[in-house]
Parts: C-alpha cells; structure tokens; sequence
C-alpha cells in the first residue's frame, strides 16, 4: 500500500467497524474495494507491507485504533498479529511512499487522523 495526495476518491476512504461487539478490535474496510486492511503474509516483523485483501477471520485484519494522547485528533493503528504500528516508511511525505508496519518510534509517520467522510 502506498500513501498519495488526497483526492476525495473512495480508494482513500475506509469504513472502521468493530470486530465484535464491544471489542477493541476493528476491521478497516476499504470503501471504494470492499477488501480490509491487512497485514501481508500475517507478518509479525518490522517492514512487512500491508495491502487490501478479502475478509477473513484472521488477526492480520484486525486493528486497535489508539488515541494518541500527546497529539489531540491523531491515533496510531496497531496490528493484533503483531502488535506493531501502521506507519508511512522512513515518516515520508513523499507521494507513493510505502505503508507498512513498525514498532513504536512515537514518531509522525504513525500517527494518523481520522475523518469523518459525508456518504
């Protein structure tokens, strides 16, 4: 997956719904594919990509959307398979940069904003 200027395509948007009711855990779903945000081969290590990919009932597609308290309006996204965060490699700015997970650098290339999109 790759990171690019915002356009207002569905391709950019994600629905975010629990994984159970409840739960900590999300599904972030793609509007435009319907697929989920997953974590490649269920990766445990740093660098692993993460890509669209059908739904399956497997932990590579399951997030925890954290507040990122020293950063109002911004979270970090944690992978349940590995425990690691959602991030833009190397914190580039930079269109086409690849997304991937990574340990915790607390750093701005894992810090996200959520939005609300009208529909």
């Amino acid at each position: 997956m790759q990171q690019g200027k915002e356009s207002g395509s569905t391709a950019q948007q994600w629905h975010i719904s629990p994984v159970h009711s409840g739960g900590g855990l999300y599904h972030l779903v793609n509007v435009n594919s319907g697929k989920r945000l997953d974590v490649a081969n269920a990766s445990t290590e740093n660098g692993a990509n993460v890509q669209q990919w059908k739904a399956n009932n497997f932990g590579a597609q399951e997030w925890l959307v954290e507040r990122h308290l020293d950063v109002p309006g911004r979270v970090t996204l944690v992978s349940y398979i590995s425990g690691l965060l959602l991030e833009v490699a190397n914190g580039s700015a930079e269109e086409g940069a690849n997304v991937q997970q990574w340990e915790d650098t607390d750093s701005p290339g894992q810090w996200w904003e959520l939005e609300p999109v009208d529909e």
